[in-house]
Parts: structure tokens; sequence; C-alpha cells
């Protein structure tokens, strides 16, 4: 028998703006590091912010979300300590993370209001 998981999107909305705090100032953080590649410990603050991120993604069992999050913390953490063969590659797929993630949190927020 499968074992389905919802997410707690009731608290969503009361900490989706710490979320997007977090999130953009882990977006700050590694276009910093884009901008001044010699800069590694600015990733620090990236790595600690999708950190929190994912404790909260954790908490409201948003797997999805929580899958993401973990990933993208894996990427930067990656390019802090010169683990990755392809550079720009993670950078650019670190960033996309950054910029889609706030907009599906936002969609499913939308669509609990849509459908109760």
């Amino acid at each position: 028998m499968a074992r389905t998981t919802s997410g707690n999107y009731d608290a969503l909305a009361w900490v989706q703006d710490e979320i997007k705090q977090s999130l953009s100032d882990a977006l700050k953080a590694l276009t910093r590091f884009i901008d001044e590649p010699e800069q590694k410990s600015v990733l620090d603050q990236c790595v600690t912010q999708l950190h929190q991120v994912n404790g909260i993604m954790e908490m409201l069992s948003l797997q999805g979300a929580q899958l993401l999050t973990s990933e993208m913390m894996a990427s930067a953490i990656a390019l802090r300590d010169d683990k990755t063969a392809e550079k720009s590659q993670s950078q650019d797929s670190l960033l996309k993370g950054l910029l889609l993630l706030p907009n599906y949190l936002k969609l499913l927020g939308l669509e609990l209001e849509d459908h109760p």
C-alpha cells in the first residue's frame, strides 16, 4: 500500500516571508561569488541560508522543495570546496534553483486558495 504525505501548506503561509528573505540572501551571496570567484567565503552564507530553508521544508513536509534545497545546498558546498568539475554549470543550476523555488512555493499557496 502506498503511503501518501501531504505538506503543511497553512504553515507555509506563515513562514513564506522568512523563506523568501533567506532565498534572497542566498542569491545575493551566490551572485557575489560569481562576480568575485576568489571570495569563496561568501558561499558560507549561501549554504547557511539554504540550510535554514531546507529545515523549514522538512518541518512542513514539503518533500519536493526539501529535495531541491538539499541539492542546492550540496552544489553550494561543492562550489565552495572546489569539488565540482563543471563550475559554471553548477553555478547556473544553483542560480536557477534560487530563482525558481520562491515561485514554486508561491504557486503552492495559490493552489490552496483556489482549492480549499
